[in-house]
């Protein structure tokens, strides 16, 4: 068996983190305590007839975080966000907003929520800074709101040179950037996004990540996407789907590790004993290692432990792995 390099570069582990991490989180490198709870739902199940499409689903978020949903099609992201927006009634669990009860207290918790669908409607005929004062009017600003807080969509998002432009004649890029403004548009706490950068170019999809970053700095972000890059370069954390299940939940950016992989059953206690390693957890393909040692002199102590090691390299890299693992769990589980 071949020695690993000490210059070998370690990636992003695959392996499991906690799935409860709301509790004690702390602001992203600021050691500074979390900020309060914007969004809580509990125990939300959403039947269709026979069918469960969403089943038991749970969520704290905090204001300056970002969360991800992934999941197959099908999966419920869709379906979740849509309840927590107020769209669609729950068939049973609970959703707060700020302390709000979103079915005993909708008006106060809708006034919080901004819902960036994945087709939100547009009127082609409106110029931009026409339907931006339409969505705060249904939103319930008052009229002398109105127009400053269309302004001020304008300005975050990027839509100062189109704001008198017939909607239809927009770019696909600045449609977006309009879907964004008109679920920002009365400064709600929780924002609310479903595939935001879909149908846009390299470029488009930049320019709205970039926006979607700074809203996160100053707002409770849920985003459902289908690309594993733009969860993995926004989010702080993501939450797994299957069959309307959070199947698992994970941290973002993964830690980095290495992978064991035995040629033979070993207690994993009697592994996370060696001296270097600094944590252990088990994966379907070997033991995912956090080391506290250079991985060469870990490489040793196992062999000189008498550990039947048939190949230790770094992990796979990045979300697509770990992704195609937690589906394949899944399935297999039946879930």
């Amino acid at each position: 068996m071949p020695a690993t390099s000490a210059s070998a570069r370690s990636r992003p582990c695959c392996g499991r983190t906690e799935t409860e991490m709301t509790a004690g989180l702390q602001e992203a490198g600021t050691g500074q305590p979390a900020a309060p709870v914007a969004l809580e739902a509990e125990g939300l199940v959403l039947r269709r007839g026979d069918t469960t499409v969403v089943d038991g689903y749970e969520l704290s978020l905090r204001r300056g975080e970002i969360v991800g949903l992934l999941g197959v099609n099908g999966a419920g992201k869709t379906s979740t966000l849509r309840m927590l927006a107020g769209v669609l009634p729950p068939t049973q669990g609970r959703i707060r907003v700020l302390g709000n009860d979103l079915h005993a207290q909708p008006r106060a918790a809708r006034r919080a929520i901004g819902f960036v669908p994945d087709r939100p409607p547009l009127y082609d005929e409106l110029t931009v800074r026409e339907y931006l004062e339409l969505a705060a009017t249904l939103h319930g600003l008052r009229r002398g709101q109105r127009t400053r807080a269309a302004d001020r969509a304008i300005e975050r998002c990027g839509l100062e040179g189109v704001r008198q432009r017939l909607i239809g004649q927009l770019s696909l890029g600045y449609r977006q950037r309009l879907d964004i403004a008109q679920g920002i548009v009365h400064e709600p706490e929780v924002i609310l996004l479903d595939e935001p950068t879909s149908a846009l170019d390299p470029m488009q999809t930049r320019s709205v990540r970039a926006l979607i970053r700074e809203l996160g700095s100053e707002h409770a972000v849920l985003i459902s996407s289908h690309l594993l890059g733009e969860i993995e370069s926004l989010c702080h954390r993501v939450q797994f789907l299957s069959g309307g299940r959070v199947v698992t939940e994970h941290r973002l950016p993964l830690a980095e590790g290495w992978l064991l992989e035995l040629a033979a059953p070993t207690d994993p206690e009697r592994i996370a004993a060696i001296q270097g390693i600094g944590a252990l957890e088990a994966g379907s393909e070997g033991l995912r290692l956090q080391l506290d040692q250079p991985p060469e002199q870990v490489l040793k102590a196992l062999c000189a432990a008498g550990v039947p090691v048939r190949s230790f390299a770094p992990a796979r890299a990045g979300l697509e792995a770990l992704f195609v693992e937690e589906v394949l769990r899944a399935e297999g589980d039946g879930t």
